[in-house]
C-alpha cells in the first residue's frame, strides 16, 4: 500500500512525490482553469495575442500577465477556438478574434492592468 501512494524517484536522486500532492496540483490548476469563465460567441473561431516582446516595458506588463493566467482559462472554456501568440518588437500589445465571415475585433492591451483587460473583453463579448 505504502508503495502504490509513493512515487519512485531515487534514480536521481530526486525525492519521492506524494501521489496525493500531485493530485492537489492537479486541482489547483483546474480550480484556476474555471475560476474566470467567459464564453466567447460561437462566431469567433480564432484568437490572436499579439505581444511586444521587450517585457521590461512596465505597459506591457498586464498583456504578459494576461496571457500567463487568462487565456489557458479562455482556451479550457471555448475548446472549439484556435488561439495562437505571436511576439513581435512593435511598441502594441494586443488581442485578435476573428469571426467565420473574416470580421475582426481587436483589443489592445498596451497600458492596461490585466483586471482591465479582462474587463475590456467582457464588454466586447457583450456587444459580439
Amino acid at each position: 500500500m505504502r508503495l502504490t501512494r509513493l512515487l519512485l524517484a531515487s534514480l536521481e536522486g530526486l525525492k519521492p512525490l506524494c501521489i496525493d500532492q500531485n493530485f492537489s496540483v492537479f486541482k489547483r490548476t483546474v480550480d484556476h482553469l474555471q475560476s474566470w469563465q467567459l464564453e466567447l460567441p460561437g462566431s469567433v473561431k480564432k484568437a490572436t495575442c499579439h505581444l511586444c516582446l521587450d517585457t521590461t516595458q512596465s505597459a506591457q506588463r498586464g498583456a504578459w500577465m494576461f496571457l500567463y493566467e487568462n487565456v489557458p482559462q479562455l482556451k479550457y472554456h471555448n475548446p472549439s477556438i484556435v488561439f495562437s501568440v505571436q511576439r513581435h518588437n512593435e511598441e502594441d500589445s494586443k488581442i485578435e478574434f476573428v469571426s467565420e465571415n473574416g470580421d475582426a475585433e481587436i483589443l489592445l492591451m498596451t497600458g492596461l492592468k490585466q483586471a482591465e483587460i479582462r474587463e475590456q473583453l467582457e464588454s466586447l463579448v457583450n456587444r459580439l
